[in-house]
């Protein structure tokens, strides 16, 4: 019997197949001819002329995948900016379908035992590494959940998927590799060329940094520049917080002039050469001797 062949093309260097196959698009639009390369570092979809990569799925992202029809291979991928996993369809031949669900199987399988040889081999260096690894998951868990937060309680002002074809800055359109991304500021929606800024939207201690637009990176960053002048200023002070402090000032003031007025007459009765305390008569004589002098 002939057996059938996978519709690939051989890289002769790198001795990796890469698969012919059509992406189908998950909203409007036609399949695209991509080149789909199976590998450890993930599932990549490469241009068919000039075999560049066009966008690249890493294994860990990848949470689950099947064979939908006899045709078309489904894999789901869950980034760190996606709140859900997306479906990519792969179609081609029956035969080239089951080789790619055999070939991404294999190297998920491979990819988790590297993995977990890696994780031994640090548990076996490191004995206090679980636990330290535990509160790293604990860390990463918290500061998920803190990123994500604030993304949900803003959605209501979101501009809907549907809603546009275009970017809101540049006017590109919007495909399978230029993917809709929403400003956490705005809500407006952009490529990701167009949302390259992340920074925080409040002045919190704990708030994170997020997803923003080129021009709510300008505003929000004037508006977080203003609330730290306005924290640096000093606070104005009432009239009677300034009235309380000028008289503490004056009675400091008065009494250090009248410590200096005791240790002068003290220095005078010491020049007259009395050693009891001098009666005031005496210190007006020994005052105007002293003042004598000195003229």
């Amino acid at each position: 019997r002939a057996v059938p062949k996978a519709e690939t093309s051989e890289d002769v260097r790198g001795g990796v197949q890469k698969f012919r196959v059509k992406l189908l698009p998950e909203g409007a639009g036609s399949p695209m001819d991509v080149l789909c390369q199976v590998g450890l570092d993930g599932i990549r979809m490469l241009d068919p002329n000039t075999s560049r990569t066009l966008r690249i799925y890493p294994l860990e992202t990848v949470t689950r995948w099947d064979v939908l029809d006899s045709s078309v291979f489904a894999f789901w991928s869950k980034s760190s900016v996606d709140l859900e996993a997306r479906r990519i369809r792969l179609k081609s031949s029956s035969y080239t379908t089951n080789t790619i669900l055999d070939t991404v199987t294999a190297a998920s399988v491979q990819f988790k035992e590297m993995a977990s040889s890696v994780s031994r081999s640090k548990a076996a260096a490191d004995p206090a590494s679980p636990s330290e690894q535990q509160n790293e998951k604990r860390r990463n868990f918290l500061d998920w959940r803190n990123l994500v937060k604030p993304v949900t309680e803003e959605k209501d002002h979101w501009v809907p998927d549907e809603a546009v074809n275009k970017c809101t800055a540049c006017a590109g359109d919007f495909s399978a590799f230029n993917r809709r991304h929403h400003c956490r500021n705005c809500g407006d929606i952009f490529c990701d060329k167009c949302t390259q800024g992340r920074t925080p939207l409040t002045s919190d201690a704990d708030s994170q940094p997020v997803r923003v637009c080129d021009r709510c990176m300008a505003e929000v960053s004037r508006r977080l520049s203003s609330a730290k002048e306005a924290a640096n200023r000093p606070v104005v002070q009432s009239h009677e917080d300034l009235a309380k402090k000028l008289q503490e000032a004056m009675d400091i003031n008065k009494k250090s002039s009248s410590e200096a007025r005791d240790l002068q007459t003290d220095l005078l009765a010491s020049e007259c050469g009395r050693s009891h305390a001098p009666s005031a008569q005496s210190t007006s004589r020994c005052r105007s001797q002293h003042l004598a002098r000195r003229r």
